[in-house]
């Protein structure tokens, strides 16, 4: 029996870490990808598509506090793993968490793609 990778938050979490409905369909089109992990304290994904191998993710603690480790925490966060302290967003708005793990998945992408560049870019002498 194999395991839909797409659901590995209920696998790792169960039913009550469910992903609110906009997640699941994000989930099943593959924009997003799930990475939930049994050691982690909740579900994690991240978008599926970028050019470079970024780590930002959104994580999802369950609907319901009392099914959280933490219950006063929120239920959503973005982190960012080139961020100084990694954590780019923290709250229980829904669409300002996929905004913010878009756009830093952006960020992330073009660092990355920047970091590329200089690494392959010749060195030119401009004081001549």
């Amino acid at each position: 029996m194999t395991t839909d990778i797409r659901n590995l938050w209920f696998v790792e979490f169960g039913p009550h870490a469910a992903p609110p409905p906009e997640v699941l369909a994000l989930l099943k089109d593959s924009t997003l990808c799930d990475l939930s992990w049994h050691n982690d304290v909740c579900a994690s994904f991240m978008i599926t598509q970028t050019v470079y191998d970024v780590d930002v993710r959104l994580w999802i603690h369950p609907a319901d506090p009392a099914d959280r480790e933490y219950p006063d925490i929120a239920r959503y966060c973005v982190t960012n793993t080139i961020v100084d302290d990694g954590t780019c967003y923290v709250g229980d708005d829904l669409v300002e968490a996929l905004r913010i793990l878009r756009i830093e998945t952006t960020l992330a992408d073009a660092r990355a793609a920047l970091t590329d560049v200089r690494r392959h870019a010749p060195l030119v002498d401009v004081r001549s």
